[in-house]
């Protein structure tokens, strides 16, 4: 099976050196984070968090569910590299 995945084990046993996250190399944030935070810096108080899990979930190449586009948001603003307007004219959208 490795040897079809072109697994390169760099001399070692697939145990031992086999993924970033046992190799202590996974990155901190998730692999679409960044296109997320483009997606609401360019649409900054555009969209409510249902309005924007619907419009990503529709997007060209975005394989989640609204649900999962739900939960990705909220992560993102529970952090606090996502906030939710409570401007009067903007109240309830998501702002970067």
């Amino acid at each position: 099976m490795l040897k079809l995945l072109n697994y390169d084990a760099r001399g070692e046993s697939p145990e031992n050196l086999c993924c970033d996250v046992c190799e202590k190399e996974a990155a901190v944030s998730f692999r679409e984070e960044a296109a997320l935070l483009n997606f609401f810096h360019k649409n900054k108080r555009c969209y409510t968090l249902n309005q924007a899990a619907s419009v990503l979930t529709k997007a060209k190449g975005f394989l989640w569910s609204d649900e999962e586009a739900k939960q990705a948001i909220n992560h993102l603003i529970d952090i606090g590299k996502l906030s939710i307007s409570k401007n009067i004219f903007w109240k309830g959208t998501i702002t970067g």
